[in-house]
């Protein structure tokens, strides 16, 4: 089956009948295709690239796996938006000559005693804008908090993730994804075969 929205779902529940599932990922089927792209053309290209004895399948995601895996995604999209949102407000400030250094601590610092310096060439409107666009980065914020906890949760309970935990440098975060994408590691003969995998 070519790897999509909602393959790891019909995956399992293909396995749960007693199918065997290779999940192919799209760029491995795609020089299989002949013609114009119809489900027929896909779904011989997708025969064609499973009988290949060199490609490589993945399983489908465990439950487990699925939850960890968009929960990382969902922190990303937050984290994401947060930088974006910084980038924004320092674009803002150094409109008006007020240049922060790099990093996130640096804005911390400087934003609410920034907000309070009627000295500083900050018009009212502009202090006005900065201040709303502040609160929506503490939103953020306290999102991205959230989904670490949740992700903090997630390491505790899972065996394999408290188990990757031990080696130094690996933490709740490293744990999560790496079990999120490689499940429990079997299929790989390698670490190589597992970096590969991720690209």
């Amino acid at each position: 089956m070519e790897t999509c929205s909602g393959s790891n779902y019909w995956g399992r529940e293909l396995i749960a009948l007693g199918f065997t599932v290779k999940l192919i990922p799209p760029q491995y089927v795609k020089p299989f295709v002949k013609g114009n792209k119809n489900d027929r053309n896909d779904a011989l290209a997708i025969t064609e690239a499973a009988r290949r004895p060199q490609l490589r399948g993945v399983q489908p995601r465990s439950l487990a796996q699925t939850d960890m895996i968009q929960v990382h995604r969902a922190r990303e999209r937050i984290v994401g938006q947060r930088v974006a949102l910084s980038n924004q407000i320092r674009g803002f400030l150094a409109e008006y000559g007020v240049v922060l250094p790099r990093g996130k601590q640096p804005l911390l610092d400087a934003l609410p005693r920034l907000l309070e310096d009627a000295d500083n060439g900050l018009t009212v409107s502009a202090r006005q804008l900065i201040d709303s666009l502040w609160d929506e980065w503490r939103q953020l914020d306290a999102k991205v908090r959230h989904y670490d906890q949740q992700i903090g949760q997630q390491a505790k309970q899972n065996p394999s993730a408290r188990r990757l935990m031990t080696i130094h440098g690996v933490a709740e975060k490293t744990a999560t994804a790496a079990i999120a994408f490689m499940g429990e590691g079997y299929q790989y003969r390698h670490g190589r075969h597992f970096a590969a995998n991720l690209g």
